[in-house]
C-alpha cells in the first residue's frame, strides 16, 4: 500500500526513510505541504492511490491538504507531538475546536501525559513511539560534576532558567552550561556559562562530558533530547514522568534531586550511569520501535 506523510518536516522526513528501509511490502512518501508548492501538488495527485495519510502533527483548526484526504475517504492518521496537543486543548475548553478531522482519524501520540489531555476529546489514542536512538557507550570518567540544559532564545522562562538559576546560585560549585540562549538580558552568575546555539556535534560532546542533564520546560512532548542524554549515561532531570529520569517540576525540587544526584555520582567516581545507556539500546532501537510502527499501521489498513 502506499502510504503518504504531511507536517512537521523534521520528524516526517526521518520516520519516512526508516519506514521505507524496514517495510519492503509498502510504499511511504514525504511530501511538505507546509513550504513546497511542489509538495502540495505531490501530495494532492497521489491522495487518490493512497491507503492511509499520516499528518505529523494534529489538527485540530482547518487544513486544506486533510480537506483532500477526508473528501477521497481515505485513513489519516494523526502523530500528535506537544504544542499540536496544547492548542488542541485550548479550543476544547473555549469550544472552538475544528472535530472534521479529529473525528475521521486514528490518533497516535508518544507520551503518557499527552495521551491523557487527549482523552479529554477523543475516545482513542495509541501510544505509539517512532523515536529510535542508537548510542556508542560512554566509557570515559567525568573530571567532575556538571549540568547540561537547553534553553530555547527567547523563551528562557518557558524553558525553566529561573529555576536553573536559582539552583546555580545555591550550589556554586557546579557548572550550569546552557545551550540555544546565548544569554543576553538574562540574570546570571559565574558558575552558568552560555553556549548558544551550537550544531549536532557540539551538543553531543557536552552531553558526553557532562554528568547531570536537565530539561524544565513549562510544557513538553517525548523529547529527544532526554533520551540523548540517558543514551550517553547522563542522570537526566526532566519536569515530566519518565522511567529512567528524576522528576522535578520547580527550583526547590531540581536542588534536591541535584544534590542526590552529585552524591551518587561522586559515590560511583563519576561514572557514566550503564542502566540508562543500555535501557536505550534495548527499548528504542530501530527495529523494535519503528517495526512495531508498521504493525500497528497494517492493523489499521485492515479495518473497513
Amino acid at each position: 500500500m502506499l502510504v503518504l506523510v504531511n507536517g512537521l518536516p523534521l520528524f516526517s522526513k526521518r520516520l519516512v526513510k526508516d519506514l521505507n528501509s524496514l517495510d519492503k511490502n509498502n510504499t511511504y512518501v514525504f511530501a511538505d505541504t507546509y513550504y513546497s508548492l511542489w509538495d502540495k501538488i505531490k501530495f494532492f495527485a497521489l491522495i487518490p492511490f493512497s491507503k492511509i495519510v499520516i499528518s505529523f502533527n494534529g489538527v485540530s483548526d482547518n487544513s486544506g491538504s486533510l480537506n483532500w484526504v477526508l473528501k477521497f475517504k481515505k485513513k489519516l492518521v494523526m502523530q500528535w507531538q506537544g504544542t499540536d496537543v496544547s492548542l488542541a486543548v485550548e479550543r476544547f475548553n473555549n469550544n472552538t475546536i475544528n472535530r472534521k478531522y479529529i473525528d475521521n482519524a486514528l490518533h497516535f501520540t508518544d507520551a503518557i501525559w499527552l495521551k491523557k489531555d487527549l482523552d479529554t476529546f477523543i475516545n482513542s489514542v495509541k501510544l505509539v513511539n517512532f523515536k529510535h536512538f542508537n548510542f556508542l557507550k560512554n566509557e570515559t570518567n567525568y573530571k567532575k560534576n556538571s549540568v547540561l540544559s537547553y534553553i530555547g532564545k527567547g523563551r528562557e522562562s518557558f524553558y525553566g532558567y529561573d529555576d536553573l538559576l536559582l539552583a546555580a546560585k545555591k550550589i556554586p560549585e557546579i557548572d550550569f552550561n546552557i545551550i540555544g540562549s546565548d544569554g543576553d538580558g538574562l540574570a546570571c552568575v559565574s558558575n552558568i556559562k552560555f553556549h548558544g546555539w551550537v550544531d549536532e556535534v557540539v551538543v553531543n560532546k557536552l552531553m558526553r562530558e557532562t554528568s547531570i542533564f536537565v530539561r524544565l520546560t513549562k510544557h513538553d512532548g517525548n523529547s529527544v533530547s532526554v533520551y540523548e542524554a540517558l543514551g550517553n549515561g547522563c542522570e537526566v532531570i526532566w519536569s515530566y514522568p519518565s522511567e529512567k529520569s528524576y522528576l522535578a517540576t520547580n527550583s526547590t525540587e531540581l536542588i534536591s534531586v541535584m544534590n542526590d544526584l552529585v552524591y551518587k555520582i561522586t559515590e560511583r567516581n563519576f561514572t557514566p550511569n550503564d542502566s540508562n545507556y543500555s535501557y536505550i539500546q534495548d527499548n528504542f532501537n530501530k527495529e523494535k520501535i519503528i517495526g512495531n510502527y508498521i504493525n500497528v499501521l497494517n492493523e489499521f489498513s485492515k479495518i473497513k
